[in-house]
Formats: structure tokens, C-alpha cells, sequence
């Protein structure tokens, strides 16, 4: 299957590409900020914002959907995100 240049799908994995290369050279104790990551991805600090605010919702969601419909009360799901 051919993709034009600049498709949605070539965007998506060189981002992920460049994610899995960040989280190889990252430093436990150094947070990157969402420029830094968006200079290393190709794309700007809002697209980055946009992406790990819909990884957020789907790891909820997974957590939910793992405990049939609630969280039970001991998973604090925002100190995952810390």
C-alpha cells in the first residue's frame, strides 16, 4: 500500500518512531517538555498537548473498562500522569 507524502499514517509513525527514540535517550529524572518532544517529533508543541491528552483518556478508559465500568476508589488515575 503507497501513501501520499505527508499523510495522516506517515505523520503518525514518524511520530511514534521519534517517541520510541525519546523514551530511549530520555533521563529518568529529567521531564521533557512538550516543545522539546515536538522538535524531536516534527511537529508543533499543541499537536504533542493534543496527543498525550488522548493517551490520558484512553488509559481512564482502559482502567475503567479493566474494573467493569468504576474505578474503584484506591486508583487514583491522575497520579499515573505525575
Amino acid at each position: 500500500m503507497r501513501f501520499k507524502q505527508g499523510s495522516h499514517y506517515e505523520r503518525s509513525q514518524r511520530i511514534d518512531l521519534a517517541l520510541a527514540v525519546l523514551e530511549c535517550l530520555a533521563k529518568p529524572d529529567q521531564p521533557m517538555t512538550h516543545k522539546m518532544i515536538g522538535e524531536v517529533c516534527g511537529c508543533s508543541h499543541a499537536a504533542i498537548q493534543q496527543i498525550e491528552i488522548s493517551a490520558k483518556k484512553k488509559f481512564v478508559e482502559g482502567v475503567r473498562k479493566a474494573f467493569g465500568g468504576k474505578i474503584p476508589p484506591e486508583i487514583d488515575t491522575r497520579r499515573a500522569f505525575q
